[in-house]
């Protein structure tokens, strides 16, 4: 009994040794485990911080973004609120042009009347004037030659001051009328140089529709061909599958002439069919795929086209039109149109780029509590280990105390 104990307790010693070995060779995993646990935190830290300063950078773009689409929307209301005012000076300079134009006629209408009323008046004034020569002549003739000859002159005199005032106001209204006509003659060039800048226009409007037509003539073509060469895909799948039948005809003809000897032929011959079919049919079926996301994809890109011919057509127009109004100013919107377009792509980028990274993280995170998980359960098992060991230590040193150990 004695010499079984000590094998049991030299056994027992042998055992916690090993245990005491295998807790020291798992704790120094542990502390690997946990050196390489602290450098991915730290790597991950790393990775947060870089977030962070990529977060902040997309919050500063973004507000940047918000501030040029503001400044955007302020260009867009300054135009409209031009157009508006341009619209206004326009149906202003077409009342004032016709209000001039029913004064130039009012005023030809007056001068008419008053040309009218000059020539009787000068008739008059030459038939008075005739007539005051024949009575100062009978005057002279019978009171006084130069008496009469001296009234004559005064009345002349008189007469002749009329003419002249009468002379000097319608010179003023002749100039008066020369002014409004040089208003009206420039007011009618501003015009045509308003219709050559519609004209303009409507021709660049006119061009940009050829080429959004040419274009779309190319994409029928383009159409055309992968039409054409679907439905010769179709044609050869339909000869590889009269060659399949035909085979499958002269493989059962054969069968018929062999059969004593054609049996496992035929099995092995049928084999090669039902994979042959298996592989037609995923072919068809890959076709068949090929050919919806084809569609599709033609659906997709057709109505992005459409989407950007119509968005083109759009920006033609309105560039067209706002280079006629503003000039320089629709190239600077134009420039912060395509920066905000180049920033919105960026954005969708970065957008990708933090999913990316939120993704990650998620699986470090589950990475972290699986290992968490790994680390509870190996420090469990160390402890049961540390327990036994224990266990085992405190009954041999009993046994050494009673004197029934080795020693």
């Amino acid at each position: 009994r004695d010499r079984v104990e000590r094998q049991a307790i030299s056994e027992a010693r042998e055992k916690a040794r090993y245990d005491a070995e295998a807790i020291a060779e798992t704790e120094r995993k542990l502390q690997a485990q946990t050196q390489a646990r602290a450098e991915t935190e730290q790597k991950l830290e790393a990775e947060t911080e870089a977030r962070r300063i990529a977060e902040e950078r997309t919050t500063a773009e973004a507000q940047e973004r918000a501030k040029a689409q503001a400044r955007a929307q302020a260009q867009t209301q300054a135009r409209a609120e031009a157009e508006e005012k341009l619209k206004a000076e326009t149906e202003a300079k077409l009342r004032a042009e016709n209000k001039a134009k029913a004064e130039s006629e009012k005023r030809a209408a007056y001068e008419t009347e008053f040309k009218t009323v000059t020539n009787a008046r000068a008739e008059r004034i030459a038939k008075a004037e005739a007539k005051a020569a024949a009575k100062a002549k009978a005057i002279a003739d019978r009171k006084g030659h130069l008496k009469a000859k001296d009234k004559a002159e005064e009345q002349r005199k008189a007469e002749a001051q009329v003419r002249a005032q009468t002379e000097e106001k319608l010179k003023a209204e002749t100039q008066a009328r020369q002014r409004a006509e040089e208003r009206a003659a420039a007011e009618a060039q501003e015009r045509a140089k308003a219709q050559a800048r519609a004209e303009a226009a409507a021709k660049a409007k006119a061009e940009a529709e050829a080429r959004a037509e040419s274009e779309a003539q190319a994409r029928a073509r383009v159409e055309q061909e992968a039409k054409t060469e679907l439905e010769e895909k179709a044609r050869v799948c339909g000869e590889l599958m009269a060659r399949f039948e035909a085979e499958a005809k002269a493989r059962a003809e054969a069968q018929g002439r062999a059969e004593s000897e054609a049996q496992e032929k035929a099995r092995s011959y049928a084999e090669a069919i039902a994979e042959a079919e298996s592989k037609l049919q995923a072919q068809t079926q890959a076709r068949a795929e090929a050919e919806e996301k084809l569609k599709a994809e033609t659906q997709v890109r057709r109505t992005v086209e459409n989407r950007a011919e119509i968005e083109y057509k759009k920006r033609a127009a309105y560039e067209a039109e706002l280079k006629a109004v503003t000039g320089a100013r629709a190239e600077r919107i134009a420039k912060a149109e395509a920066k905000a377009a180049a920033k919105a792509k960026a954005k969708a980028e970065r957008k990708g780029y933090l999913k990316a990274i939120a993704k990650a993280k998620e699986q470090s995170k589950a990475e972290a509590q699986a290992r968490a998980g790994a680390e509870e359960k190996l420090k469990a098992e160390i402890q049961a280990r540390r327990r036994a060991q224990a266990e085992a230590e405190k009954r041999a040193g009993f046994e050494d105390e009673t004197g029934t150990g080795p020693g």
